[in-house]
């Protein structure tokens, strides 16, 4: 793994950890070993990292679509994104 790619492992990591409350044990443990699996043998683990960074992505998305339909201006937003998408 390269610099930059454990750099980025790391923050996604802290962002786990900040959503460890929200998943359980087995997903959090699934995500960060991928997130953390080495190259080995000449074998890219490159898919199965990003598989995870997408994954996580995805929850993110979920996470913040929840947190943005419990507050009434929030609804109001997700509201007129509908109708954009719509029309």
């Amino acid at each position: 793994m390269s610099v930059e790619e454990a750099t980025y492992a790391g923050l996604i990591i802290w962002v786990l950890l900040l959503l460890k409350q929200d998943l359980s044990d087995d997903i959090f443990n699934s995500l960060t070993k991928a997130l953390l699996a080495p190259d080995a043998s000449g074998i890219s683990w490159q898919p199965v990292r990003a598989s995870a960074a997408g994954t996580l992505s995805l929850l993110l998305q979920v996470l913040y679509f929840i947190i943005m339909a419990s507050t009434p201006a929030g609804f109001e937003i997700i509201i007129t994104g509908f109708e954009l998408i719509r029309n």
